[in-house]
């Protein structure tokens, strides 16, 4: 009985108004059988352990991740492993925090599964999935850059392809085979996702073999992420006339 009890200290308590010696001597009759049991059919059931985070956030290619999974029931120490599958290329799983973090280098829609062990030996599985995207700006030559007499006309298109709003600056220009850059167009302007727009540019310039450089910043200044594209043509374009 006294092992019974100690086993179970809920039972000790609810059941310390018995006497210990007139119980043994009524063990005969049953009665210790029948109200043990009947004291523990009263206490909970143990929770059995068990992972509670229920999914986990979007990632983008490029930029830091961070989550932490969450249990519950289990006493410590707790201990978590990649028990399935793959997570994004870039993320660890940290064994004793349940933290996933790292910078995503792919994108992709990711499944695996992670267990979890408590310091009682108990285990419990969830499966997961991440989902990595990509936060886009692109630039594309929309009027390809020509010599018209001193000039080098043209038109750029810049697309947004992320689900952010830009702060955009698009400079275009002319660099001459001595390093020497010339404007041939500016504009700075909020760029909205999923906007498009193009650009003209064009500026006469003094004689000279010239690589025309399209460049496209968008910033957020809330998350302090920057995106950029750039265009170059292939080959210089002469300009014959002119000083």
């Amino acid at each position: 009985m006294a092992a019974i009890l100690a086993a179970r200290p809920q039972v000790a308590v609810l059941c310390a108004f018995y006497n210990v010696h007139v119980l043994r001597r009524l063990a005969f009759l049953g009665v210790i059988t029948a109200f043990v049991a009947s004291c523990l059919a009263q206490q909970p059931a143990t929770k059995a352990l068990a992972i509670v985070t229920a999914g986990l956030p979007y990632g983008f290619v490029g930029e830091r991740y961070e989550t932490k999974l969450v249990s519950a029931n289990g006493p410590f120490p707790i201990y978590w492993v990649l028990d399935n599958g793959q997570l994004p290329r870039g993320l660890q799983l940290d064994r004793d925090t349940g933290v996933i973090t790292g910078v995503p280098t792919e994108a992709g829609t990711f499944s695996f599964t992670i267990g979890v062990t408590d310091g009682s030996n108990a285990h419990a599985r969830r499966a997961y999935t991440i989902t990595v995207g990509t936060r886009t700006l692109n630039v594309i030559w929309k009027d390809f850059p020509r010599v018209e007499g001193r000039a080098i006309n043209g038109g750029v298109e810049v697309s947004n392809s992320s689900d952010e709003t830009f702060d955009l600056t698009v400079i275009i220009v002319a660099v001459d085979e001595h390093d020497k850059a010339f404007a041939l167009g500016y504009q700075h302007f909020s760029f909205p996702s999923g906007a498009k727009q193009q650009i003209p540019f064009g500026t006469t310039l003094p004689r000279g073999d010239y690589v025309v450089h399209a460049d496209a910043v968008g910033e957020v200044a809330t998350k302090n992420v920057i995106r950029r594209a750039r265009i170059q043509t292939s080959h210089p374009l002469n300009v014959t006339s002119g000083p």
